[in-house]
């Protein structure tokens, strides 16, 4: 990551009492936004003073704590389930307990309700929770959905990523609107060595064979289903099209089965998560978000960072923050496959117009760059040390 230089005085310089933060993830998948959002947010909290921490519900066996030292589980992980939940919650309060010191900021539904609620009784420096996903959109058990509505009213923020999720939080929750706060995800643009490497997949590309590039977690959400229909119908007018399918997930058997039965199986190719996804973004003529809903979708943000044309289904939320219809990408109503068709067809066969939107897309990286969103972070953490309940 690029070096952050923000005009944000430390904490020592203004006084606050405030310069350890830890972070709450749900676990260390390693493709997923939110964990690549947290190591954003501790980017600039660490290059801004700021001692950082990662804490993860659960740790993947190829996750990111393999390679940053920082990124630690919080309880150790079991095979019982019953046992596992019981020294999580021993393990969450005793880390509450050793480090009243810290702001806690948790990413996710689940370490949102863990952080209100496990925190009772515990006087700790500061909270502050962060749903990313659209809360009406999820399926949330019982028990979540009341902890949500009796906890979070003890933390000192909750930060979202739509102006939808702050009337819901504001409307449905009763939180106060002075508590909820807008903050969207860091884009980080391409720089000229981050995309050496996959020069030759480029380079040796066939131009006349166009790709369309889908990247996420295998899921329902994703909406995969969606992208093999609309590449059903790409394939009726443009018969050596080719759809990459990057991800995994429970839904990965599925998706095979489906690709036979449809007879894409000669077009379509499903590959696992990659490092650098600048990679896939060299072979592809244009990007495709079928999602059901989104929070904030980090993976069109980092396609059209790169420069990719893009057709999105225009969800709750996300894709319209960043996509101008017409301009940088395009957008079409959820699950309308034959629009999305058109719109993908039309960027194939026209050139000209697939490399303009594709330039304007790139200007994401600086509307949501680490500086402007960093700053905002700062700002929450620096109003936090304000209202610490141990001054």
């Amino acid at each position: 990551m690029q070096k952050t230089n923000l005009n944000t005085q430390l904490p020592q310089q203004i006084g606050l009492p405030i310069s350890k933060v830890i972070i709450l993830i749900p676990n260390d998948y390693k493709a997923g936004g939110l964990q690549r959002s947290a190591l954003h947010i501790r980017h600039v909290l660490v290059e801004n003073g700021y001692e950082v921490l990662v804490r993860s519900v659960k740790l993947f066996a190829c996750g990111h704590a393999s390679e940053y030292p920082c990124i630690a589980a919080i309880s150790p992980d079991s095979s019982s389930k019953l046992k596992f939940w019981l020294q999580f919650v021993i393990h969450f309060r005793r880390m509450l307990k050793d480090h009243t010191d810290c702001i806690f900021i948790a990413l996710g539904l689940g370490p949102t309700v863990f952080l209100a609620a496990l925190s009772f009784g515990i006087r700790i420096a500061g909270s502050v929770g962060s749903e990313r996903i659209y809360p009406p959109m999820e399926k949330v058990a019982l028990i979540m959905r009341l902890a949500r509505r009796f906890f979070y009213r003890r933390l000192d923020f909750v930060v979202v990523q739509s102006q939808l999720s702050i009337d819901w939080f504001c409307d449905i929750l009763r939180l106060p609107s002075s508590k909820v706060v807008l903050i969207p995800n860091v884009v980080l643009g391409f720089t000229r060595s981050y995309t050496e490497a996959p020069a030759r997949a480029s380079a040796s590309k066939d131009s006349l064979r166009k790709t369309l590039v889908c990247v996420g977690r295998l899921t329902d959400q994703k909406g995969f289903d969606f992208a093999l229909e609309t590449f059903n119908l790409i394939l009726q007018r443009h018969p050596d099209a080719h759809l990459l399918i990057v991800g995994e997930g429970p839904l990965n058997t599925v998706l095979r089965k489906t690709t036979n039965r449809l007879g894409l199986a000669k077009n379509v190719s499903f590959l696992l998560p990659v490092k650098n996804l600048a990679e896939i973004w060299c072979v592809a003529d244009v990007f495709f978000l079928p999602s059901r809903y989104e929070g904030f979708p980090n993976v069109l943000a980092e396609a059209m960072a790169f420069g990719l044309p893009s057709v999105a289904f225009d969800c709750p939320t996300g894709p319209s923050d960043l996509i101008k219809h017409g301009e940088n990408g395009f957008l079409c109503k959820v699950g309308d496959v034959k629009g999305a068709s058109d719109l993908i067809l039309g960027l194939f066969c026209n050139q000209m117009s697939a490399n303009q939107v594709g330039n304007r897309a790139k200007e994401v990286s600086t509307i949501f760059s680490e500086n402007i969103v960093g700053s905002k972070w700062l700002s929450l953490l620096w109003r936090t040390s304000q209202t610490c309940k141990w001054k």
